[in-house]
Formats: structure tokens, C-alpha cells, sequence
């Protein structure tokens, strides 16, 4: 029951906003901030830590990563975490077609500017 409200929880918080397309004229650094803040902050924080939620006593998925954390930014290639944004892992939800190719694009350096 917890890994559900866990993952409402998060779902939740990114959903209302989630299909929000803002400014798409903004400045490309602006339009990364601004789509990180809105679909991925919720979970992840503002500053890529990581966990906004401790993680389930006897397990569960695990917490959103920490993009701030140099094994995770070494250990994934730009590719995997576009995959990982459109199909979803774990508890974080799949976002699907809801990014066009240039946002995925600058949600991928939005994240490796957290390293």
C-alpha cells in the first residue's frame, strides 16, 4: 500500500501541471528549467537530490534518483535516460509522447547540469 500512495503521491504532484506547454519561445535554459520544476521536481527536488519521500520499510520500488549523485550521472547515457523519461521505471510513471524531441533534449542537459 505505501509503494501506491508513494507513487499517487508523486504522480500527483507533476499530473495538473504536467501538460502545461509554457513558453516554447523561452529561452532554452528557461524552457529546461521550467519543464524540470513542473514534471520532475516533485519527486526529484529542485535541485536533483533525489528523494522528496523516504522509501517504504521492507522495500518497494526505490526513491527517485539523485541527479545530483556522480555514479548515477556516470552510469547512464543520455539515450537511457530519455528512455527512462518516455517509458517510465520503477515508480516514476512513463511521460510518454508528452515531450516533444527537442524538450526531452533539454530535460537531458537539465539533468546533467545537476553533476
Amino acid at each position: 500500500m505505501g509503494d501506491v500512495v508513494r507513487l499517487l503521491a508523486c504522480a500527483l504532484s507533476v499530473l495538473p501541471l504536467g501538460c502545461k506547454r509554457g513558453d516554447a519561445g523561452a529561452p532554452p535554459e528557461a524552457r529546461a528549467e521550467e519543464l524540470y520544476r513542473v514534471n520532475c521536481a516533485g519527486c526529484h527536488g529542485l535541485k536533483g537530490q533525489g528523494p522528496m519521500f523516504a522509501a517504504p520499510p521492507g522495500g518497494g520500488p526505490p526513491p527517485p534518483r539523485n541527479f545530483t549523485d556522480p555514479a548515477f550521472q556516470s552510469s547512464r547515457s543520455d539515450a537511457e535516460l530519455r528512455r527512462v523519461i518516455v517509458e517510465g521505471r520503477g515508480a516514476m510513471p512513463p511521460f510518454g509522447k508528452l515531450f516533444s524531441e527537442q524538450e526531452l533534449d533539454l530535460l537531458v542537459k537539465k539533468i546533467r547540469s545537476f553533476k
